[in-house]
């Protein structure tokens, strides 16, 4: 059979790129399988081109194998002599690079990655090659881009809280080329040369500051920051309010320089060179005014992508226009889903991180879903009408038009990252639509034109430049004033669930069908065939909310997950019959670098579908048990607090008071709690401190409050920081009613805790250890891992397994890790071992 051309052939290619770099990603290191596979659908094409019997199965595996094969070195690649990864964990070694990118300054810290040097010699010691990521404490001097650094530090490498529903903050700077980190003070960096980047880029990042100090001299700092996102691509002024309030309204994506700026670019230089083009003779005799006026307007549109630095979206906008341009210089037909689909084929080709973006994933799935939801449908013809209508009525018909247009456009867009947008920020913006609806056109275009043409002018005449960014900003503040209006209402978005990977694919079944219905003919054999598929969705979404019902609110064991919060401790207890209960929240002492409640406790919460708590208990005030909660105390629906009422002179107790207050949140005084209560179908014991008006002892770890919860299958024993005097003391109250079957280990497992009397008491089949992974405190001590093995525990430990899960139902007891196996940090994949030659607490 004879080869037929086939309709956009680059959708299904690049759907099957996609799903190779999907896999090499998800599952790597298969290299001889996937060479194997290529060099047969290579064949397999090539007999088929030889025999002009070819079809788009043989091109299709090929493009697979190949994105499989691009994702390896990636993910699994081989690492040359001198490359930081060899230096990992081994102590202080001394450090030479260059900053690559404009430093990100937050919190009193800069962030940066190095592309590293040899740091002396040839036979001087340290890494040589590979990247890195650095923290620099201080912001004097300010590190630019081109800078070559020198210091000693401790090369460690990047490792995740592995926890369901978690981040993977390893593949993340892996995709970045990142392999280890460093950590160090500005007061000890020598740079030994500063903006040294002659280059291109180093020229562009040179005129982003000149605008970015332009713009913040002259104008108020919010104003600043968008114009300078809107123009140049810097982000760096908008500071996280700023970005939240885009976020609640929905438009948070015009902050970032992506296609609708592009286009601008693209039609105004078309625009213009076309009628300059058509003034001169050459080019009008042949006819190619406007194959030159899309040559020059892909040209102007790069440059302007290089100025603005480059950034994903940036590239994938001006490679989109670039593609569309390019049809019109080999005259072939213009068709969208043809390019953005080639687009996304040359950008994963030479970047298969990309897919992984949020930025790719929302930039293409607004597009295809615009295309999908907004084909123009041929008019009707009205016999009423007249023949020649009047201006009056052209230009409201126009309007119309427009109106209805920039409507669907922002619902398509919405509704074709809705999933996408639940999943990575768990909320959505309930004002979203008509946001777009008006700071689109506002923002997006009037306040972008003047804004770009001041940016022009720049290298010109500052006083002319600064006439275009004040007409800008006429236009920007109403419309910041009127975004702090609308995020400040309470339901501008509201927070979700993060929905699973089948339920991504059943919102998008069921989008796909809604689109397609009006299209398909209602008669004939289409009609059972779009009915059952319908059916078959809709039987999909009942069995999801059936087996989420169950599983959140119909079930009758007892499950309490240990998460990995680093050197910390929370445990988030999902009762029979559907009640959630929180015993502590990890946390650091400074929220502002790290904060777990945000970036650990809450997706974990809306990864399990629990968007309300029915109990938070803080053991006691320490930062590493308090400090996780404050988010969810924020933000999420919250029944009742037990705590200690034992104050701490911090700013994050202060806090907690405070949130508790504002929000009205039940707190009863320690004397008031329940020792003996149920919530759910689960009994819960405070068996620690003894009753009173207050903590005894006023020591913060032996005042921790003790829990027993249990049903008639098991109990579990939540027993916060306590140590040996606690725990003598409460044993001498109660005796053997401790008993449990699993113990969450006192104090991350402190040799100070855990005394063979509580163990003999208690007699736990399971032991969960929460603590930081290689913790300065040396923690489990030996002494503790003997004593538990001892009374016969199994051991589980945060840092080696990550989240412990525990399920205590009729069956009896299980413990199921988020590892399947310890987790590898060295590159050989060797699990670290616990020193127990060392003196810990």
């Amino acid at each position: 059979m004879a080869c037929e051309p086939i309709h956009r052939p680059m959708v299904p290619l690049a759907g099957v790129l996609m799903i190779g770099c999907a896999v090499g990603v998800w599952h790597p290191g298969h290299w001889i399988t996937a060479l194997l596979g290529a060099a047969a659908a290579l064949v397999a094409v090539a007999v088929g081109v030889k025999k002009n019997r070819w079809q788009l199965a043989a091109p299709m595996a090929l493009i697979a194998a190949l994105g499989y094969l691009s994702a390896q070195p990636w993910m699994a690649p081989p690492f040359r002599s001198g490359h930081a990864v060899h230096y990992v964990d081994q102590g202080t070694v001394p450090i030479a690079g260059r900053v690559v990118d404009s430093p990100r300054v937050a919190t009193g810290r800069q962030k940066l990655h190095l592309d590293l040097i040899p740091p002396g010699g040839p036979d001087a010691p340290g890494p040589r090659r590979g990247r890195i990521r650095v923290t620099v404490q201080g912001l004097a001097p300010a590190f630019a881009r081109g800078d070559i650094l020198r210091f000693s530090a401790r090369l460690r490498s990047p490792r995740n809280f592995h926890n369901p529903g978690g981040f993977d903050y390893r593949r993340y700077l892996s995709f970045q080329g990142v392999r280890a980190t460093a950590y160090t003070t500005a007061d000890e960096v020598e740079r030994s040369a500063a903006g040294t980047d002659s280059g291109v880029a180093g020229m562009a990042e040179r005129f982003r500051r000149r605008v970015g100090a332009l713009l913040e001299a002259n104008f108020p700092r919010d104003s600043a920051a968008v114009l300078a996102a809107l123009t140049v691509g810097d982000q760096s002024r908008i500071d996280d309010d700023l970005r939240t309030a885009f976020n609640r309204v929905g438009v948070g994506h015009l902050l970032a320089i992506s296609g609708l700026h592009v286009a601008i670019v693209a039609a105004l230089m078309y625009g213009l060179l076309r009628r300059l083009f058509g003034w001169m003779p050459l080019l009008l005799e042949r006819g190619w005014t406007k194959k030159a006026a899309a040559l020059a307007s892909a040209i102007a549109v790069w440059g302007y992508a290089v100025l603005a630095g480059m950034s994903p979206s940036t590239e994938r906008a001006a490679l989109m226009v670039s593609v569309y341009l390019g049809a019109m210089l080999i005259d072939r037909e213009r068709d969208l889903p043809n390019t953005l689909a080639l687009a996304a084929l040359v950008v994963i080709g030479l970047h298969p991180p990309s897919l992984f973006s949020i930025s790719f994933q929302l930039s293409f799935l607004a597009v295809a879903w615009i295309l999908v939801g907004c084909q123009p449908k041929a008019p009707k013809a009205d016999p009423d009408e007249e023949a020649a209508p009047s201006w009056l009525r052209r230009w409201v018909r126009w309007l119309w038009n427009w109106m209805r247009q920039c409507f669907l456009v922002s619902l398509w867009a919405t509704l074709g990252t809705m999933p996408v947008v639940m999943q990575t920020f768990q909320q959505v913006s309930l004002v979203g639509i008509a946001a777009n609806f008006i700071f689109v056109p506002v923002m997006g275009i009037l306040v972008v034109y003047p804004a770009l043409a001041g940016t022009a002018l720049v290298p010109i005449s500052t006083s002319l430049a600064l006439c275009g960014f004040h007409l800008a900003d006429l236009l920007l503040a109403p419309c910041l004033d009127l975004l702090d209006i609308m995020a400040a209402w309470p339901w501008s978005a509201v927070a979700t669930f993060t929905p699973r990977a089948e339920e991504i694919v059943l919102f998008y079944a069921a989008l796909g069908i809604g689109a397609a219905w009006r299209r398909w003919p209602a008669a004939g054999g289409v009609r059972p065939w779009r009915a059952a598929l319908a059916a078959l969705v809709l039987a999909g979404w009942t069995v999801d909310g059936l087996y989420w019902g169950h599983r959140r609110f119909w079930h009758s064991d007892l499950r309490a997950t240990v998460l990995d919060v680093g050197q910390g401790s929370a445990a988030v207890l999902e009762l029979p019959g559907g009640a959630v209960a929180i015993v502590d929240g990890g946390g650091f002492s400074d929220n502002r670098i790290f904060d777990v409640g945000r970036a650990i406790l809450a997706p974990f919460l809306r990864y399990q579908k629990i968007c309300a708590v029915d109990l938070v208990v803080l053991t006691h005030a320490n930062a590493d048990h308090l400090n996780g909660l404050l988010f969810v105390l924020e933000h999420f629906p919250v029944g009742q607090v037990w705590s200690n009422h034992q104050g701490a002179e911090t700013f994050g107790y202060r806090q907690f008071v405070d949130t508790i207050e504002r929000r009205r949140i039940p707190w009863p005084a320690f004397e008031r709690l329940p020792r003996r209560s149920r919530l759910g179908d689960a009994g819960i014991e405070m068996l620690h401190p003894a009753p009173g008006p207050g903590p005894p002892t006023g020591d913060a770890n032996n005042d921790s409050i003790v829990l027993r919860v249990s049903t008639p299958y098991g109990a579990i024993l939540l027993t916060g920081d306590i140590e040996a005097p606690a725990e003598q003391a409460f044993l001498s109250r109660i005796g053997g009613k401790a008993a449990a079957d699993v113990l969450l280990v006192p104090h991350h497992g402190s040799r100070t805790s855990s005394s063979a009397s509580l163990l003999e008491v208690v007699h736990p089949k399971e032991a969960i250890i929460s603590c930081g992974w290689r913790n300065r405190y040396r923690m489990p001590h030996r002494e503790v891992i003997g004593r538990l093995e001892a009374c016969g525990a199994r051991i589980w430990r945060t840092d080696r397994q990550g989240a412990l899960t525990v399920v205590i139902d009729n069956g009896g007891v299980t413990v199921t890790p988020f590892l399947t196996r310890e987790d590898p940090v060295a590159p050989d994949g060797v699990a670290p071992r616990l020193d127990t030659s060392a003196t810990s607490l």
